[in-house]
């Protein structure tokens, strides 16, 4: 008999005050003594690692929450890629696997440099990683004859104002003898949410600007159900070419949502209905496409 199941039988023949019988005592006595066997026979076939010292940072939230690292807004912006990434470098530093925890933090930050650099430049940026971080320093940083490396650090745009460190532990984390210690680890994951945050509130804000300036005056979805005011404002956003490869970020929307007097809530009530009447799909979180 499970657990629960006897603590089911118990409480419907036992109110809360009374005391169990002598009879029902033992009973109970022997149980938890096969259950106690039995737990310790099946903890006792596991193998376990140790957590590591992962500083002040939280090691439930490192191995079930890592999205706890960034706004909702932010881990519903990275690819399936990145967020495995960010996963596998959190779950790595628990277990006391800095280098591999460093070189995942890294890689999945590249990705949302790359996909920055292409936001700025019209021009991607096609060269390996190592090279694409001398690459974005050269670029974006200043001609200056100044060895003083706050300067220097002055000349690139915010984004990009970890880049020497980033480098740094780039080219120790490919050295056969020379290797990140746990701290480093801790202080490159920690880089790496930041870092990607702030180039989605770069991206965010440039677009929302560019959003704010578009045509909405003549978008009427009064009397519209929620479903109807979502998709209207969905196709305007595509006849504007607010898209990204077809699909209509649905926080841009919420940018714009109080311009056409449709609130947020409703917005996110009009997604969930045309996607349950097969009007549109999701190709990734927190994204509409239409059919």
């Amino acid at each position: 008999m499970s657990v629960v199941r006897y603590i089911q039988e118990v409480s419907e023949e036992y109110d809360s005050e009374d005391n169990l019988s002598e009879s029902d005592g033992r009973e109970l006595e022997m149980k938890v003594g096969a259950w106690r066997r039995l737990l310790e026979n099946e903890l006792g076939k596991e193998q376990r690692i140790a957590a590591a010292d992962v500083g002040l940072l939280d090691v439930d939230g490192l191995l079930n929450r890592p999205e706890s690292l960034f706004d909702d807004t932010v881990w519903n912006w990275l690819d399936g890629s990145t967020k495995a990434d960010v996963k596998e470098a959190c779950k790595t530093l628990v277990i006391d696997c800095p280098t591999s925890s460093v070189i995942l933090s890294l890689r999945a930050l590249e990705r949302c440099l790359r996909v920055w650099h292409e936001e700025k430049t019209e021009n991607k940026l096609e060269a390996a990683w190592g090279t694409a971080l001398g690459q974005l320093i050269s670029e974006f940083q200043e001609k200056t004859d100044s060895n003083d490396v706050m300067e220097q650090l002055s000349d690139l745009p915010p984004v990009l104002s970890n880049l020497f460190y980033l480098k740094e532990k780039r080219n120790e984390v490919s050295h056969p003898d020379k290797s990140p210690t746990s701290q480093e680890a801790r202080r490159s994951l920690m880089i790496m949410a930041a870092t990607i945050t702030e180039i989605h509130e770069e991206i965010y804000d440039e677009k929302v600007v560019e959003y704010e300036n578009g045509d909405f005056e003549n978008v009427d979805v009064k009397g519209l159900s929620a479903e109807n005011a979502f998709l209207t404002l969905v196709y305007e956003f595509i006849e504007q070419g607010f898209t990204d490869n077809g699909a209509v970020d649905v926080s841009r929307l919420k940018a714009v949502g109080s311009k056409v007097d449709i609130s947020e809530n409703k917005l996110e009530n009009g997604m969930m209905d045309a996607l349950m009447s097969g009007e549109g799909y999701e190709p990734k979180e927190g994204q509409f496409t239409p059919i």
